[in-house]
């Protein structure tokens, strides 16, 4: 939520949707989702994001005291206006940032009891010799209870992963948690849970490295300010302004699977507009002095910095301004932010970037988890980036991997909290397996 930029995803007519004048319907957004989906989504799961979005939306405004400005279209809509009529579903935090999430959900839960353990890591789940989930070994000891969710996000900062299912991303930095390690999966798996969609993203976005083990995921359609990319041969291979899941798949096409990211000082002011989150500091200034961008005051200069052939990237400014001076993109049609770069230059090495995968324990409609046989491990339910077949091969629009979290991590906690199983509670040091 930290790194959510504020954003919960709904359709099927809220209150705030309703209040803006937008129409909607659970149907439209249904056929929103499969649209985007292309089949590559579990049924189950769109249908129940459908169904429990919008409500969802209702107890994070009545209940959890999450305070919301506006609803904003941040997605593929209009691409998709054939298969559904476009709607604005991102729902934007008054705060514009994930803490307007976190923290109302935090006090709430704060308030109704629950209790929190910190810098703690599980480490295997513990069953009983029915092979019924009943606790977690941790680095803190043994924790049992009547059932365990798995809510431990994907694992986006797994590099060996990375290359194995989805080798786009391991040339870049995750945008993500550093504890997105696939914990939470493999305990899952090594107790005989069923993976799906382990190679699909949350969004396959782009990100530029602003730190150790800190990437900040440019949004270029928002950008106000003229910006090319250009690839190790110092050239433009295609026009910037497309969606970005599409930008992030041409990125990785190209022969080391990045390019730089080359703008000018208007970008640097406009902080933190011209970035997502983690949002960068004021004119680039860390950013620059601790050598992730670069900063010259002329072409050949920046040319240098970055390994690019000075003639070759002098000329394809050069082209750039020349064509935006004209109003027209040549060379590949960009018809969005056309404008002359000026010195003083700057570039960020941006390759393809996640906020975390979006594949892992494969669930039930109880959010239960499935083994291999698709039946049901007992015991044990999962929610969020942990599982897989809750996203389809577009990412839907800002906020979906927020909506996801709420809508099966109440369900979970709803199923979960009706059994009747008699395992103890509490902590223990011993593990009865």
């Amino acid at each position: 939520m930290t790194l959510s930029g504020g954003y919960y995803n709904a359709g099927g007519g809220t209150s705030l949707q309703r209040k803006q004048g937008i129409e909607d319907s659970k149907e439209n957004w249904n056929n929103y989702l499969k649209a985007v989906g292309q089949g590559f989504e579990d049924d189950m799961m769109r249908n129940t994001i459908v169904e429990h979005g919008a409500e969802d939306y209702e107890w994070l405004a009545n209940d959890v005291g999450v305070n919301f400005l506006e609803v904003q279209m941040i997605g593929n809509e209009m691409a998709m206006k054939d298969y559904a009529t476009p709607a604005a579903r991102s729902h934007l935090t008054v705060e514009k940032s994930g803490v307007g999430l976190s923290r109302p959900l935090f006090k709430k839960a704060d308030e109704l009891g629950t209790k929190f353990v910190f810098n703690i890591t599980a480490q295997n789940l513990i069953t009983d010799k029915s092979n019924r989930v009943v606790g977690v070994h941790t680095n803190k000891g043994n924790f049992r209870g009547k059932n365990v969710i798995v809510a431990t996000a994907g694992y986006s900062r797994n590099k060996d992963l990375l290359k194995r299912f989805a080798p786009d991303f391991a040339v870049g930095e995750s945008y993500g948690s550093i504890r997105q390690n696939v914990d939470g999966i493999i305990m899952g798996a090594e107790v005989g849970a069923k993976l799906t969609d382990m190679w699909m993203p949350i969004a396959s976005s782009m990100g530029a490295q602003s730190g150790d083990n800190v990437c900040i995921g440019p949004i270029c359609a928002a950008w106000k300010y003229p910006y090319i990319w250009v690839g190790e041969d110092g050239k433009r291979h295609f026009r910037e302004d497309m969606y970005f899941e599409s930008g992030s798949k041409h990125i990785a096409s190209l022969p080391g699977g990045y390019v730089w990211l080359v703008f000018d000082q208007r970008m640097a002011e406009e902080d933190p507009g011209a970035f997502s989150a983690p949002a960068v500091s004021p004119w680039l200034k860390r950013e620059v002095e601790d050598g992730y961008f670069k900063k010259a005051d002329t072409i050949v200069d920046l040319a240098n910095q970055i390994n690019l052939d000075p003639d070759v990237l002098t000329a394809t400014i050069d082209k750039w301004n020349s064509d935006s001076e004209n109003g027209k993109d040549t060379e590949y049609g960009r018809t969005n932010v056309l404008g002359a770069l000026k010195a003083p230059f700057y570039a960020a090495k941006m390759a393809p970037s996640t906020p975390d995968t979006a594949g892992g324990l494969t669930i039930n409609s109880q959010t239960q988890v499935l083994d291999n046989r698709n039946e049901v491990i007992p015991g044990l339910y999962a929610a969020g980036s942990t599982t897989g077949g809750w996203r389809g091969m577009t990412y839907p629009g800002c906020g979906m991997g927020i909506t996801n979290a709420i809508v099966f991590g109440r369900l979970a906690g709803a199923e979960a909290a009706k059994s009747t199983s008699d395992v103890s509670t509490g902590a223990s040091q011993h593990v009865n397996a």
